[in-house]
């Protein structure tokens, strides 16, 4: 839905923008799971509540929240190694959670949008 409000033309943006729109608002309280777009540097686990996509074609979407406990967890139980591992080869992570409000952005010719959750859950694999 993003795709057509983003590169719409300029009588139809508006149309797929309300689209989208509704679509988020029954999004509130679902569980979502992004693609595997995000690079999450090992300091930022600990500190960070703002993830933007490193991936060109992905930076659209914005996620908010604190990280949920049980990924904090699972990154201080990997072990320095692993630590290690992360900050060298950038691997990228999924998120998840629930989300609790959304923010559409237009500044200019940017657009994005903003989700908030109520936690967020980094995975590096799909179990």
């Amino acid at each position: 839905m993003y795709d057509k409000w983003d590169c719409g033309l300029f009588g139809s943006r508006k149309l797929c923008e309300d689209r989208l729109y509704r679509l988020l608002v029954e999004m509130i309280d679902a569980d979502i799971l992004t693609g595997r777009d995000y690079n999450i540097p090992v300091k930022n686990v600990y500190e960070k509540n703002y993830y933007s996509s490193d991936l060109y074609n992905q930076k659209w979407l914005h996620i908010h929240g604190p990280v949920d406990e049980s990924s904090i967890k699972k990154f201080k139980e990997s072990g320095i190694d692993y630590m290690k591992q992360v900050e060298k080869n950038k691997n990228l992570y999924f998120l998840s959670g629930k989300i609790k409000k959304f923010r559409i952005v237009k500044d200019g010719f940017e657009r994005s949008i903003h989700l908030y959750l109520e936690s967020v859950i980094i995975t590096d694999s799909i179990k």
